[in-house]
């Protein structure tokens, strides 16, 4: 039997304890339980890719803060037809883009480990390219979780160390009291999402989220209605800016993104409620 000396038995306890301590050190504020992330594995690493590429392609990210059904309990009596309402909205600028980025870059590719409470987002990032919206990325702080259908994969574990800072360095906060918000809102008499959008790092002349009017119904006519001329404008479109279009009245840029064409909306940076026009 080979003899085993006290001090090669000491190292290897030593070694071990020391890979202990290591292991354990995880950041409570992105991992709250404790818990060790799981190893690195194809799934994480692929939708690191996945993020890496929509955000070098795409020609326009928007950050928005808003309202979760799921505020409205004790407000509404059916939660799932509470409105919804928009906090704000951000374009992210050519530097932020490049910050969000890099930070996707320093994620791990360790696997996410799903948790087992309700997913609630109240922030949303969209991917827009050539004027259309590619993909669509809903975030909850409440879980530390992001769904995004950009990818078929499962984010990584760390996936909040580069989504965190853009939300908040787009001025939004990550932690409200949103059922209080929403009762404020509600008790305001809003029923609309409204909201506003601005640029992260500043810009002129900043479009704004019309407030939508849409289209009165029209009544069954009796008989062929007489030609009547159009009181309302229609706007037109900002060159090089998709779902953007001038005020006809005051030419300030108004975001109309989402809108059907046709339907009648008023700038709310407008004083005057009169002008009201048309989506082209």
């Amino acid at each position: 039997m080979k003899r085993i000396s006290i001090s090669r038995i000491l190292a290897t306890v030593s070694a071990a304890l020391i890979a202990l301590s290591v292991s354990s050190c995880i950041d409570p504020t992105y991992y709250p339980s404790g818990v060790e992330p799981l190893k690195a594995n194809n799934n994480g690493a692929k939708f690191k890719q996945d993020l890496e590429r929509a955000i070098a392609v795409s020609d326009r990210i928007v950050v928005l803060q808003h309202s979760h059904s799921t505020d409205f309990t004790g407000i509404v009596t059916n939660v799932n037809k509470a409105p919804y309402y928009s906090y704000g909205s951000r374009v992210l600028s050519s530097g932020a883009k490049a910050d969000f980025q890099s930070r996707v870059n320093r994620l791990s590719a360790y696997n996410s480990r799903p948790s087992n409470r309700p997913f609630e987002p109240h922030h949303t990032i969209k991917f827009y390219s050539a004027g259309r919206l590619k993909s669509t990325m809903r975030v909850s702080f409440g879980v530390n979780e992001v769904r995004w259908n950009g990818s078929k994969f499962t984010a990584s574990q760390d996936i909040m160390r580069a989504v965190g800072p853009v939300i908040s360095n787009s001025g939004f906060s990550t932690k409200r009291d949103w059922n209080g918000l929403a009762k404020i809102e509600y008790s305001n008499g809003r029923r609309t999402s409204g909201g506003s959008i601005g640029a992260v790092g500043g810009t002129t002349n900043k479009p704004s989220k019309p407030t939508v009017r849409p289209p009165a119904p029209t009544p069954r006519p009796t008989a062929p209605p007489a030609p009547v001329k159009p009181s309302v404008p229609t706007a037109k479109a900002v060159p090089g800016k998709a779902g953007t279009v001038f005020n006809p009245f005051t030419n300030n840029h108004v975001d109309v993104n989402g809108i059907p064409s046709g339907t009648k909306v008023r700038d709310p940076n407008d004083s005057n409620q009169a002008h009201i026009f048309r989506v082209p």
